[in-house]
């Protein structure tokens, strides 16, 4: 992953999520943030939700989990690559559950938590252009209503 990160990868313009954006994740799912277990039906169709939309890294028996690295490292640190895992889990309880995994680790169901590096520019139409456009509109439409009348 560390090579599609770098300029030139896949991922050039993305690097990993901290806990803390996870927990931004969570909350705008309607989930609590930080870690929690909750058998609550509204719990579980909130976590199910966010695990279809991130994709399922492993599916069966009806259970969902999705497991992703952070760019946390794991503290206090054994001079390894050691970051804290991040997941949720839907197992008849949601969970969101949380570990410690080297960077180094190769498995099918650990993905990697990724965010954009710098913010999308959202090009915003400016107010005076709006508001122009506003009396233009009211313009037109008095212009047009004053024509039927009789003087």
């Amino acid at each position: 992953m560390l090579t599609e990160l770098s300029s030139g990868g896949l991922f050039e313009r993305f690097m990993y999520a901290d806990v803390a954006d996870i927990d931004r994740l969570q909350e705008s799912a309607g989930l609590p943030t930080g870690l929690f277990n909750y058998a609550l039906a509204i719990c579980g169709k909130r976590a199910g939700d966010l695990i279809d939309m991130v994709g399922i890294a492993q599916s069966d028996d009806g259970n969902k989990f999705v497991h992703g690295l952070t760019k946390d490292p794991f503290l206090p640190t054994t001079g390894t690559q050691d970051r804290i895992l991040r997941g949720f889990s839907v197992t008849g309880v949601a969970s969101a559950v949380q570990g410690v995994v080297g960077d180094d680790v190769d498995s099918a169901t650990i993905g990697s938590w990724l965010i954009r590096d710098t913010p999308a520019a959202v090009p915003l139409p400016t107010p005076v252009i709006l508001l122009g456009s506003g009396f233009v509109v009211l313009i037109r439409w008095r212009h047009r209503s004053s024509k039927g009348r009789i003087t």
